[in-house]
């Protein structure tokens, strides 16, 4: 049995791509998503869930036990003091994904000390 990863926004931009490839590398996928999703692989599941519902994620995380999270999510400033810890709770290893946007500068190459927008919203 291959080890178990949850992504969230499994059926998204990015997460679409990911999911059948994890599959592929042969672990075993639970994907949430907002969408009425079903597997075409033995090996993942698709969950309609609403993954920004705090309080109905916390509840799914205590059910289950994942070696990973990929998370996908958008989350803003206040979500994210919430949403993290428990991810980060309820896994080894947890990855959230950003993007370029969340820093102010237009100046490259954008480096990981650059002004970021909560930075300047402070």
């Amino acid at each position: 049995m291959g080890k178990k990863v949850l992504v969230s926004g499994a059926t998204g931009a990015m997460g679409q791509y990911l999911v059948p490839h994890l599959a592929k590398l042969g672990y075993e996928i639970t994907g949430l998503t907002i969408d009425d999703t079903v597997s075409t692989l033995p090996n993942v599941c698709y969950l309609k869930k609403d993954a920004y519902d705090a309080d109905g994620m916390q509840a799914f995380l205590q059910q289950e036990k994942f070696d990973g999270i990929v998370d996908f999510m958008i989350y803003n400033t206040a979500q994210n003091p919430r949403f993290l810890p428990m991810m980060l709770d309820h896994t080894d290893h947890y990855i959230y994904l950003s993007s370029y946007r969340v820093y102010s500068s237009n100046e490259l190459p954008i480096r990981e000390n650059s002004p970021q927008w909560l930075d300047c919203a402070e």
